[in-house]
């Protein structure tokens, strides 16, 4: 029995015991002219492995071909500044006025940062600033299981600017090592009878 509370304390130690890997995202100014910047800030290791920006909060979408909704020509998803080198920039999703951009790296490491150019548009004929996309939603996943999502709010002081604040923190793997261990202990218990 001693075995079994052991092995129970250390699942559960192992499953809560995670660090919590973080990044930012900035961007300031009009879409259609200014890069984005995703950076890894984890301090225990993690890589970033995925993120995803939905817009369907904003009314906004992501213009990537010319023609409507958008006023301006639009700019198609583009690493900058050599970031999908240093990043191991995998792949990317995304439709012409869809609402959703998925990114997947294969080495983005912490103290990294990945940059790009995309055009956000509304329907209306006007540009879209970065603080057009108050509201919007940004998960990433990163190499310890771990997904951090939060949304994007102002920028005190800068009024064309928008940053990601994370709101919520979850270790996908943490649920199913305590559902391992508790199917573990079952057949333990069930062998003693």
């Amino acid at each position: 029995m001693k075995k079994i509370i052991f092995a129970a304390a250390l699942a559960l130690s192992s499953a809560s015991a995670f660090s919590a890997p973080i990044f930012s995202f900035f961007v300031d100014g009009n879409t259609y002219t200014q890069d984005f910047v995703i950076s890894n800030d984890s301090t225990a290791g993690e890589a970033l492995e995925s993120f995803t920006i939905d817009l369907t909060s904003t009314g906004k979408v992501f213009d990537i071909s010319i023609g409507a909704p958008g006023v301006s020509y639009g700019v198609p998803f583009a690493a900058t500044a050599g970031t999908d080198m240093t990043t191991g920039l995998l792949s990317s999703s995304v439709m012409d006025e869809g609402s959703f951009l998925t990114v997947s790296f294969a080495d983005f490491n912490p103290a990294e940062s990945f940059s790009w150019v995309i055009d956000i548009d509304g329907t209306s004929s006007s540009a879209v600033f970065g603080d057009d996309l108050i509201g919007a939603m940004i998960s990433a996943t990163f190499s310890n299981n771990t997904v951090v999502s939060g949304e994007v709010f102002a920028v005190a002081g800068n009024a064309d600017a928008g940053q990601f604040v994370p709101t919520s923190v979850t270790n996908v793997s943490a649920p199913a090592a305590l559902g391992l261990f508790l199917v573990m202990a079952g057949g333990l218990a069930f062998r003693r009878k």
